[in-house]
C-alpha cells in the first residue's frame, strides 16, 4: 500500500480500538517504555516504519530475529533512550530548541553519558567501554540535537547484542514477527520491588508545578506539561471524560503519571479562592 493508504488503514486502526488500547504496543515496547509504531505523530514512529522497513527487508541482511538470512550483515532493533537511562539514570538529554532554559542543563546530562560510555558503568552494564578521542567527545556533548549521541549509544546496543551468544541478546520467548530492542536491561527484566518501595510516592505542588511550563511558541502560550504540546486544558478534559489516569497514559506514552497529577495541582491553584462578598 501506499502512504496515504497506510496512514489511512492506522487511523482506522485507531478510532475504532477503546481508550486504553488505540496504540498497540509489542512486548518489547512495554519493557523498553517505547512509543508505539503506530503513532504517527510525536514522534511518527508509524511513518519511519513505513518508510525504513521495505528498504531493511531489500538490504538482504539478516533482520534480528524477524528475518534471519544467510547474508554476513546483521541488523538488530536499537533504543537509544535505554543505554542513556542505563548510564546516566535519564532518558532526557535532548535540547528543546524552543526552551532557552533547557539549553544547559541538557549539556551537562550528556557530558555525564560521554563519561560514562567510557567507564566502569558502561564496561558493568554493556562488558565493554567505548573509546574516543577528546574531539569526537566534545562534539556529542555539544550537539543540541542528540543526533551524534544517539548514533553512538546505538552502536553500543549493537557491539553488545553481538557479543552474546547465538541469539544476539534477544530472548527465547520473543515474538519473531514482533522483534526485540536488544539491551540487557530487556533479556531478564527485573521484578517489581515487594514491600515498602511499592507505597505510592507522595509529590509536593511545588514538585507537581515545576513540571508546568508556558512559552508564547508553544500552544500559544498556553500552560503546557514539561514543554510538550500537551496543554493543561487538554489532560483536565480527557479527565472530565471520564477517562482514568492509566487510560491516558495509555494513550499518550511520552505523558507520565505526575504530569496528570501536575495538571490537577495546577487547576486546583488556579481555583483557590478565600470568600465571597456580596456586594449588593
Amino acid at each position: 500500500m501506499g502512504k496515504d493508504e497506510f496512514e489511512r488503514a492506522v487511523k482506522a486502526y485507531i478510532k475504532d480500538q477503546p481508550y486504553g488500547e488505540k496504540y498497540q504496543l509489542r512486548t518489547t515496547d512495554k519493557l523498553a517504555k517505547s512509543q508505539s509504531p503506530m503513532n504517527l505523530v510525536r514522534p511518527p514512529v508509524g511513518k519511519m516504519f513505513f518508510q525504513g522497513a521495505p528498504r531493511i527487508l531489500d538490504s538482504g541482511a539478516s533482520i534480528v530475529p524477524c528475518a534471519m538470512t544467510d547474508g554476513d550483515r546483521v541488523i538488530v532493533e536499537a533504543y537509544p533512550a535505554l543505554a542513556a537511562q542505563a548510564l546516566a539514570d535519564t532518558r532526557s538529554y535532548k535540547n528543546d530548541k524552543n526552551d532557552k532554559n533547557d539549553q544547559q542543563p541538557k549539556v551537562e546530562v550528556r557530558r555525564r553519558i560521554v563519561a560514562s560510555l567510557t567507564g566502569e558503568r558502561c564496561k558493568e552494564k554493556y562488558g565493554l567501554v567505548v573509546r574516543m578521542d577528546f574531539k569526537v567527545r566534545q562534539g556529542l556533548v555539544d550537539d543540541p540535537q542528540g543526533d551524534l549521541l544517539d548514533a553512538v549509544l546505538c552502536a553500543l546496543q549493537a557491539a553488545w547484542s553481538s557479543l552474546q551468544p547465538d541469539d544476539y541478546g534477544v530472548p527465547e520467548t520473543c515474538d519473531r514477527l514482533e522483534g526485540w530492542i536488544v539491551d540487557p536491561s530487556l533479556v531478564d527484566p527485573p521484578q517489581p520491588a515487594v514491600g515498602r518501595s511499592q507505597i505510592p510516592v507522595r509529590f509536593s505542588d511545588s514538585e507537581l508545578l515545576a513540571r508546568i511550563s508556558m512559552s508564547p511558541s508553544i500552544c500559544h502560550g498556553r500552560p503546557c506539561i514539561r514543554g510538550l504540546r500537551y496543554p493543561v486544558e487538554m489532560i483536565l478534559e480527557l479527565l472530565s471524560s471520564g477517562m482514568s489516569s492509566e487510560e491516558i497514559l495509555a494513550d499518550y506514552e511520552d505523558l507520565e503519571r505526575e504530569d496528570i497529577l501536575a495538571a490537577l495541582a495546577f487547576a486546583a491553584r488556579l481555583s483557590r479562592v478565600k470568600r465571597l462578598h456580596a456586594t449588593a
